[in-house]
Parts: structure tokens; C-alpha cells; sequence
């Protein structure tokens, strides 16, 4: 059950190829494991962060929220809202971007030290 949410967070960023490649190691090595750390223990040790990094991931939001609403100020009234939004979903989509970009170089050096 614990491999498949891990499959459910790297369904987004990852081909089911490459998932396979990440979560093979995993589950041969604490998969079942009954003598040492096993996958509830790696699931833990991950998500613990997750409660940390979401307070700070809610923060940053605000923030990008609030830089986007001192945006086109100069533009037509009736425009500002809409443009406000729009540039709230690119501030959104950058941070993507970088995040996505980072995640892949990272898997790419995790690919290379496997060779």
C-alpha cells in the first residue's frame, strides 16, 4: 500500500518507467523487512517533513498572493482583478517550473550514480 502512494505523489513528475527505477531499490530493501527499517519507515521519514513544508509552502503562497495583487495597479480598474489573477498563476507556474526542473536534474544525477 505504501509503494502505491509513492507511485500516486510521482505519477505527476515521473514516466512509470522511471518510478519503477526510483522505488525498485526501496522495495527490495525494505519491502518486508522485518529485521531493520522497513517501507513504513522510509514512508515516515518522508512525510514527516511534510508538516513543516506545507506551514512553509502556505507562507510562500501568501506571499506570492499578495506580490500579485500589487500588479497593475496602472491598468483600468475593471482589468486589475483579472490581471492580478493572472499574475498570481504565474508566479504559480514559475515556481513550478523552477521545482520541476530541479526535480529532474536531481533524478538525473540519482540515474547517473546508479551506472
Amino acid at each position: 500500500m505504501l509503494t502505491l502512494l509513492f507511485i500516486y505523489y510521482f505519477k505527476n513528475l515521473l514516466s512509470i518507467n522511471d518510478i519503477q527505477s526510483l522505488l525498485n531499490p526501496l522495495t527490495e530493501h525494505y519491502f518486508g523487512n522485518k529485521a531493520g527499517f522497513n517501507m513504513e519507515d522510509v514512508y515516515n521519514e518522508v512525510f514527516n517533513l511534510e508538516s513543516t513544508e506545507s506551514e512553509k509552502l502556505l507562507k510562500d503562497l501568501g506571499k506570492k498572493y499578495a506580490l500579485s495583487r500589487e500588479t497593475f495597479r496602472k491598468f483600468p480598474e475593471n482589468d486589475q482583478e483579472f490581471l492580478q489573477n493572472f499574475s498570481f498563476i504565474c508566479l504559480l507556474s514559475y515556481d513550478v517550473y523552477i521545482k520541476k526542473d530541479d526535480y529532474r536534474k536531481c533524478y538525473r544525477q540519482y540515474q547517473q550514480s546508479k551506472q
